[in-house]
Order: structure tokens, then C-alpha cells, then sequence
């Protein structure tokens, strides 16, 4: 199993270019201050590979420490939770 450095980037983000879930998912990370790695998915391939990962085929596609979180709706219910936050650096 991996052991995180509390400084490595926990959340990551797989998006469309021009999807807007993608971008209101992006703006609730950084109006959080979450750091995050965004992954752009530019053609078939990058899809299926990251289909294979998550099993989802819609965007955006969340990751926290490496497991598929779900998307935007997922994003959001962990922000009502408040767990995002916890994400903060």
C-alpha cells in the first residue's frame, strides 16, 4: 500500500475540456483552497483508460487518494458533509 507524505496532492480530477460540471467541480476545489491535479481527457484512449479506472463514462470524475470518488454530485454531498474540507492544505 502506498504511504502518503501529508504534503502529496490527495485529490484528483478528470474532466472534459468545455464540460461545464467540470468547471463548477474545479471552481468548489479552489474556492476550498484543495490543491488537486487536473487530468484533461483529449481523446478515446485517455477515455478508456481512465473509464477502466473509475467506471464511470460521464465527467467530471473525482479521485481522492486514488479511488474514484463519483462526480460533481458526489463533490458536492462530500461538501455539505464537510469531508472536503478536510482535504484543505
Amino acid at each position: 500500500s502506498n504511504s502518503y507524505k501529508d504534503n502529496t496532492v490527495k485529490v484528483e480530477i478528470a474532466i472534459l475540456q468545455d464540460c461545464p460540471w467540470s468547471k463548477r467541480a474545479i471552481k468548489i476545489l479552489r474556492s476550498l483552497n484543495i490543491p488537486f491535479v487536473i487530468i484533461t481527457i483529449n481523446n478515446n484512449t485517455e477515455f478508456l483508460e481512465i473509464k477502466e479506472k473509475s467506471g464511470m463514462n460521464t465527467f467530471p470524475q473525482i479521485f481522492i487518494n486514488h479511488k474514484i470518488i463519483g462526480g460533481y454530485t458526489a463533490l458536492t454531498e462530500l461538501h455539505a458533509s464537510g469531508k472536503l474540507e478536510s482535504l484543505r492544505k
